[in-house]
Formats: C-alpha cells, sequence, structure tokens
C-alpha cells in the first residue's frame, strides 16, 4: 500500500473536525511526554483547533525561550526539519515564531492521524 500524499490545503478541512483534532491532540501528548513535557487541555471544553492550538503556542513560546536545543529535538520526533521551519518563520515574518512553529506542529500531528486512519481505513478517505 502506498503511502497517501497529504497536502497542506487538505488538512484545512480538518481544522474542524473534533475526531481528527482530539486525536492530534493526544498524539502531541505524547510526543511532548518523551521530552518530560506536560501539555494538558480541558477535554471537557472540547478539542478544537483554537483551543489547542492557544495551549500548545504557550508551551512552544516557552520552551524557546528557556531550552531551545530540547525544543528542536521535540522537532525532530514529531518531524519537523529546521528547514521548514526557518522558511515559513520567513513567509510569515510578522507572526512570532511561536506561533508559525505552533500551527506546523499541529498541521503534522494532524498529518500523522490521518495517515494512520487512512491504513486502519482506506476506504474513508
Amino acid at each position: 500500500m502506498v503511502k497517501p500524499d497529504i497536502p497542506a490545503s487538505a488538512i484545512q478541512k480538518y481544522r474542524n473536525d473534533k475526531e481528527i483534532i482530539e486525536l492530534a491532540t493526544k498524539q502531541i501528548i505524547k510526543d511532548f511526554a518523551l521530552f518530560g513535557l506536560q501539555i494538558n487541555y480541558d477535554s471537557a471544553l472540547g478539542f478544537t483547533w483554537q483551543q489547542v492550538y492557544l495551549g500548545l503556542e504557550a508551551q512552544i513560546r516557552h520552551l524557546l525561550e528557556v531550552s531551545p536545543s530540547k525544543m528542536l529535538s521535540l522537532l525532530y520526533q514529531i518531524d519537523i526539519p529546521e528547514e521548514k521551519i526557518i522558511a515559513q518563520a520567513e513567509k510569515q515574518e510578522k507572526r512570532q515564531l511561536s506561533e508559525v512553529v505552533s500551527e506546523m506542529i499541529m498541521e503534522r500531528e494532524i498529518k500523522k492521524v490521518l495517515t494512520r486512519l487512512y491504513f486502519k481505513n482506506p476506504g474513508r478517505f
């Protein structure tokens, strides 16, 4: 079976899919835990792109300030190359680096979720 190619434009339609956002959030929590980092979300409020993004951005901003090396290791684990971050940051120079990185993390984690779901149930996507 061939790995699906999921373009960034396809991710947009999943930003409002609560199931996909919840699964992506669980993946984010899992990846952060590998580095002894915690991200807590109030699941009672539901999983929305904005809620998860805001919690993630605060943690990323903190990491960039206190432990850039841990941040780079985390990005490596999540599979976001430093070169891509630099390129995105240059394209979106008016945004804070923590905002750009947080969005990239969320998009990457959604891609992971969609890939897993694709292989579990190829007819779904």
